[in-house]
């Protein structure tokens, strides 16, 4: 059977697969080197940036102890945001866990 683009279904189903399985495996890396840094720095809020579509998933794969210092996360467009703009400041001092910010 040819998938509506031209290809076979079951390739395209198997890279799809292995895209979010890389995926999840990154997520769990950066969450498990989020849990070191924040053991070892103390007890700081944690604020999340990237893309609208991927934090909920990454969000979903942190441990507890992570999740309970989340303070907000901010949705980042790669190619406006800059190390010279900082969109954390606002979220870490307002106080209001878990709210997402676009950087637009």
């Amino acid at each position: 059977m040819l998938h509506p683009s031209g290809g076979n279904g079951l390739q395209a189903h198997r890279v799809n697969e292995r895209i979010v399985h890389l995926a999840r495996h990154h997520y769990r890396d950066t969450a498990t080197l989020l849990e070191r840094a924040v053991r070892a720095g103390g007890a700081e809020p944690v604020i999340i940036g990237g893309h609208q579509d991927t934090i909920p998933q990454f969000l979903g794969l942190l441990p507890a102890g992570l999740r309970d210092q989340f303070a907000g996360c901010f949705i980042a467009d790669p190619h406006t945001l800059t190390r010279r703009r900082s969109v954390t400041s606002p979220i870490a001092s307002s106080g209001t866990g878990g709210t997402c910010r676009t950087s637009a």
